[in-house]
């Protein structure tokens, strides 16, 4: 992947949404926590870093796969990266079941050419 994105190794980025705080740790997983009281409110994985997405020669997105189980799959995460002035996560959702899209937002993206292969 592009080298200057390593830069967020290490460090996790969270946001709450509709009574979930979802977590991005970039090159290592994403997770999601139901904030609620209830005895067996839902903590779990929802994808772990697995490869970058590649279209055209453009770095889109990073995998995130092999999530906790979710019926007959496991869940997996779709992470999007876009210009923004600061590093956070800008959007959550659930296209299909158990497949989430966050937007990641960060100006190491905002250069044109931040996300051309090699």
């Amino acid at each position: 992947g592009p080298p200057h994105l390593h830069k967020l190794a290490g460090k996790c980025f969270s946001m709450i949404e509709s009574s979930y705080k979802y977590e991005f740790c970039p090159f290592h997983n994403v997770t999601q926590h139901e904030q609620s009281f209830r005895w067996n409110a839902y903590s779990g994985i929802l994808g772990i870093w697995l490869e970058w997405e590649i279209v055209n020669n453009t770095f889109v997105g990073m995998w995130m796969k092999e999530g906790d189980s979710c019926a007959s799959k496991n869940r997996q995460t779709k992470v999007l990266f876009t210009c923004g002035t600061s590093h956070k996560l800008a959007h959550v959702s659930e296209p299909n079941t158990c497949i989430y899209w966050l937007t990641f937002e960060t100006p190491l993206v905002c250069h044109p050419q931040s996300l051309l292969g090699e």
